[in-house]
């Protein structure tokens, strides 16, 4: 759930529960741009989908590597797309590395919290090893398509996912080529079997209209990657809405310092404003809002 701090009346600060996403058909991944993106869009609203990500592909070398401000997104999107009643749009980055060591400089990227969703594309095993305890990210893709240059680890898959990263995987290269779709049915066999069907999501990838498909033909596609057929549907529902609810949690996170203090019980007013603070002031930094009865 996303949380948020608003002032109360009594000027304790009171976190706000919001809504979890809802449930709803959901590709993740969509790379046009200019006019051809708002017909994509309309496809993807067609075709029975009812929230879309936008993505932004950078291939990081190093600090010289710019990062798009998610302005430029939101430019390209006021001035060439009109967008579907109903449809709800995202906007994502996905950042593709190979060097752990330029992982940090990713990180620290004041650039990335812009965007509503961000992911990972790792291309070697060294920097798949350091995502694993050090990075935090929405979604990580690896080169399905091709056979991966390292092998999957059971432990690395589970510990990923307990932070609630979603593993992605797009259906594009498996409909272009039959030699693609038989090692991405490969590799998802065995990252299906480390994740036990969890924490995958099915996207498109799509440059083009004619390259989506509809949810339930995304569905069945989940069943001949090799996944079982109870899985299938959370991977364009359920396991997006997490992405979804992992990325608030992220941008949400407040960090602080707390300063106790401890007064004597019998502690009056005229003892607190010689030590140069209110009671009430000294209340709010120091204890919790006292439950109401």
């Amino acid at each position: 759930m996303r949380m948020s701090m608003r002032k109360s009346p009594d000027l304790y600060p009171r976190v706000i529960m919001e809504k979890p996403p809802r449930p709803c058909y959901t590709d993740f991944k969509l790379l046009a741009r200019g006019p051809r993106l708002s017909n994509l869009l309309e496809t993807a609203s067609k075709l029975g989908y009812e929230r879309v990500a936008v993505d932004v592909e950078v291939t990081f070398e190093g600090k010289k590597t710019v990062i798009p401000r998610v302005e430029e997104l939101d430019k390209a999107l006021k001035e060439f797309v009109t967008l579907p009643e109903g449809l709800e749009v995202l906007r994502r980055i996905t950042i593709k590395v190979d060097n752990p060591n330029l992982l940090h400089v990713i990180q620290g990227s004041n650039a990335l919290e812009e965007y509503d969703i961000t992911a990972l594309h790792i291309t070697s095993e060294k920097a798949f090893q350091s995502i694993v305890s050090t990075i935090t990210t929405d979604i990580i893709s690896l080169e399905w398509s091709e056979r991966l240059g390292f092998p999957l680890k059971y432990t690395q898959v589970s510990q990923i996912l307990r932070r609630g990263t979603c593993f992605e995987v797009c259906y594009t290269p498996a409909i272009k080529s039959s030699s693609h779709c038989r090692q991405i049915i490969s590799n998802i066999i065995q990252l299906s079997t480390f994740s036990k069907g969890k924490g995958i999501i099915i996207s498109s990838g799509a440059e083009h209209p004619l390259e989506l498909r509809g949810p339930l033909d995304v569905i069945n596609l989940s069943c001949l990657f090799g996944m079982k057929e109870e899985h299938c549907k959370a991977t364009i529902t359920k396991n997006c809405a997490q992405v979804i609810s992992h990325a608030r949690q992220r941008t949400d996170i407040v960090k602080g310092a707390v300063l106790c203090q401890f007064l004597p019980s019998s502690a009056s007013d005229d003892y607190v404003k010689e030590e140069g603070a209110t009671l009430s002031e000294t209340r709010k930094r120091s204890r919790s809002p006292e439950p109401e009865t």
